[in-house]
């Protein structure tokens, strides 16, 4: 939401915006990669723009088309936007969307894979890419490590963690600069566990 509202479209009432990414009087849209059960693509159609989710997995998207059809049901076409993915390029024309979104997930796969991704982001996305990847408090090396998830919650994924060199690999021979990065650090007292993650702000450069 802080990232629609300070980069794209701010929300002043329930029924009006206030436009900063211009799009020539056209409807923006936007890609929600990795979306899982479709959260933010269903915020973007809150404003006002057309979301398009793409996800590995099948089971979420068809959660993703569910949720759609109960939140928006005067608007089936929205159950069309959500597409299962299974390859590293991605089904849509250069420049197709105006920005996207991709939250949690370039850091659940293996880093050549992600730098993949980034390329294709560039080719297919005009103006913002917004993504957040985890980064460990323990961890200050240049490339950050990968590791195997054995955790029930994501048994056998990979998990990727980041560091400033290790983003600047992520985006390097593509147009995405550096707009916005914020670190943001949490601790768990109960458990006396830490965690961190990068939120970052792309912006593509002509």
């Amino acid at each position: 939401v802080k990232f629609l509202n300070r980069y794209i479209r701010k929300k002043i009432s329930a029924n009006q915006f206030k436009d900063i990414l211009s799009n020539n009087g056209t409807d923006l849209k936007a890609l929600d990669f990795g979306c899982g059960i479709g959260r933010n693509t269903l915020l973007f159609e809150e404003f006002n723009i057309l979301g398009y989710g793409l996800d590995i997995s099948s089971n979420a998207i068809l959660i993703a088309k569910e949720m759609a059809a109960h939140s928006y049901p005067a608007n089936p076409e929205l159950q069309n936007r959500f597409l299962v993915i299974d390859r590293e390029t991605l089904p849509f024309d250069d420049d197709y969307f105006d920005f996207a979104v991709s939250d949690s997930v370039l850091d659940s796969m293996y880093f050549t894979i992600a730098k993949k991704i980034v390329k294709e982001l560039d080719r297919t996305v005009k103006k913002y890419l917004f993504i957040t990847v985890i980064s460990d408090p323990k961890d200050d090396s240049e490339n950050g490590k990968e590791i195997i998830v054995n955790s029930d919650h994501e048994n056998g994924t990979i998990q990727s963690f980041f560091t400033l060199p290790k983003i600047s690999k992520l985006i390097d021979g593509t147009r995405w600069k550096i707009k916005w990065l914020s670190l943001i650090k949490e601790c768990q007292l109960t458990t006396k566990t830490e965690n961190e993650r990068y939120y970052i702000v792309l912006e593509k450069q002509q």
